[in-house]
């Protein structure tokens, strides 16, 4: 029994640490926006201001406002570019006047994030006349 309780710890500590190397390999995730409209960011809208933008852990990232007046935590999908992005920015969908986070793109590189669509923003994009793709340019 005591063989077996050594051997199991072994392997999760074995598991935990390749899991700390792969999150350490993966590029920081370190924005800051100037967002002049109201958005939404999965089920929370934030006023518009200056957010810093990062990456939490793993798959999640959290928005700051500057000025403490609001913030959000959302679960992200990894995304991949064809070309490398000359600047980060943010990408929303815009309906009528609702603005919905939909991805996020670092600098000198061709990775990003993809946020999903919530129940909200698929029906409001079914019922929506016009959709727009709107970009918001972030400082690293």
């Amino acid at each position: 029994m005591r063989t077996s309780t050594q051997l199991t710890l072994a392997v999760v500590g074995l598991l935990l640490i390749g899991a700390a190397g792969t999150a350490s390999a993966q590029t920081t995730l370190k924005l800051i926006a100037d967002i002049p409209f109201e958005f939404t960011v999965g089920s929370k809208t934030l006023p518009a201001g200056t957010y810093a933008v990062d990456r939490e852990w793993s798959n999640i990232i959290a928005f700051r406002s500057a000025n403490a007046t609001g913030a959000a935590f959302v679960i992200a999908n990894p995304a991949q570019a064809t070309a490398i992005a000359e600047q980060a920015k943010l990408v929303f969908n815009r309906y009528g006047n609702r603005y919905f986070l939909a991805q996020l793109w670092t600098a000198s590189g061709n990775w990003g994030y993809e946020i999903p669509k919530d129940r909200s923003q698929r029906e409001l994009a079914q019922r929506a006349a016009n959709h727009e793709r709107v970009m918001i340019l972030a400082k690293r």
